[in-house]
């Protein structure tokens, strides 16, 4: 569950759900581990980036400027995820 105001993404073992989130400025993403492995979001302008995330457990970032954030899973070289949010 997320808190209020909050858009939830999932981290699978070979994909976030949605892949591409759509969010209001302001609004806070939440990225929830329900992977077998651990995995690492971790923003591709290296904006900000998660612990390693065992399974259940979460991370979330505030986006407070309009734009396109893309972001992956480098929790190891075995893994190729990689999301984006768009902040309107």
């Amino acid at each position: 569950m997320t808190e209020a105001g909050s858009v939830p993404v999932s981290i699978g073992d070979n994909s976030f759900q949605p892949g591409t989130a759509t969010v209001v400025r302001g609004m806070v993403v939440r990225w929830t581990n329900h992977g077998a492995v651990r995995h690492r979001v971790v923003s591709s302008a290296g904006l900000w980036q998660s612990n390693l995330l065992p399974t259940s457990w979460w991370f979330e970032v505030r986006f407070d400027s309009i734009g396109v954030f893309d972001y992956v899973c480098l929790a190891d070289s075995t893994h190729t995820e990689t999301g984006r949010v768009i902040v309107q």
